[in-house]
């Protein structure tokens, strides 16, 4: 998942019902909640949907917005292109314990 994650808006914060089936050790219970499959069906979705990346062009204004929460941080980097908001590129990050 996170080899795509540039093209998935808000990849931490859909994959954090995921992140916690990774189990720590071989005596962690692995248990499937509604949360995980709503969490796995909407990253299946977005895996399937036709976003395309546009090329940076220094010429266009360039708007990052960022977002964070306590589970992750997520940032957007999008031009003005033909009248349209078009991404360049997306990242996001799940946030450990400690941070």
């Amino acid at each position: 998942m996170n080899y795509h994650g540039k093209f998935l808006p808000h990849l931490a914060d859909h994959a954090e019902w995921l992140q916690h089936l990774t189990p720590m050790s071989e005596r962690t219970k692995f248990e499937w909640s509604d949360e995980c499959t709503t969490a796995f069906n909407k990253l299946k979705s977005q895996l399937m949907n036709d976003l395309q990346l546009s090329i940076f062009d220094p010429n266009h204004l360039t708007i990052l917005a960022t977002d964070a929460s306590n589970i992750g941080l997520s940032a957007c980097l999008s031009q003005i292109a033909q009248r349209r908001l078009v991404p360049i590129a997306f990242t996001s990050k799940m946030l450990t314990y400690q941070e």
